[in-house]
């Protein structure tokens, strides 16, 4: 599970909750994902946050601002991986998705020391569990270059590191 702080702004119209997504040039998000109040809950430290995998599906405005909303054929979560150590991160799914968000993490205000790729993702009930494979370079200490990733409902990731052909290895994997 992954944890979205959320933020809010108090208008004479009501509250409206959001959070900014990724952090690029000089910390400037990637955007800004306005929530519906329905999603957003409370930590044991009195936080708003929004708990994901959520029953939720994100959609465009006709402005194109980005929106979190509650829906029950929808799962809505959050992927990606670290790069190393100076290096970059990508990744590609395997899976349908029905609505994918991009943003990217720098790891210093000009991203010279290294820029993870991650993404908000909508998936239909009927398409789990979903699957992506994934890249990094970088000084990686240890850790693998690439793998597959395959999260269930529940949000529970389970890593295969080493699988550079994505669905294809792990049909191959299974058959043995």
């Amino acid at each position: 599970m992954k944890y979205l702080e959320i933020m809010k702004k108090e208008t004479p119209d009501g509250i409206f909750y959001y959070a900014d997504m990724g952090s690029e040039g000089h910390c400037r998000p990637s955007f800004r994902l306005w929530v519906s109040g329905r999603l957003v809950t409370q930590d044991e430290r009195g936080k708003d946050i929004v708990v994901l995998p959520a029953k939720a599906v994100i959609s465009q405005t006709a402005k194109g601002s980005w929106v979190l909303r509650p829906s029950e054929e929808h799962l809505t979560f959050y992927v990606g991986i670290q790069c190393g150590y100076r290096g970059s991160s990508s990744y590609e799914f395997l899976t349908p998705v029905a609505v994918s968000v991009p943003f990217e993490v720098w790891h210093s205000p000009r991203g010279n020391l290294g820029v993870s790729s991650y993404a908000l993702v909508s998936v239909s009930a009927a398409d789990m569990p979903l699957k992506y494979r994934w890249s990094r370079t970088g000084r990686l200490y240890g850790s693998l270059p690439s793998g597959v990733t395959i999260v269930a409902q529940d949000g529970t990731e389970t890593s295969l590191d080493g699988l550079e052909d994505g669905l294809e290895d792990l049909e191959e994997l299974k058959s043995l």
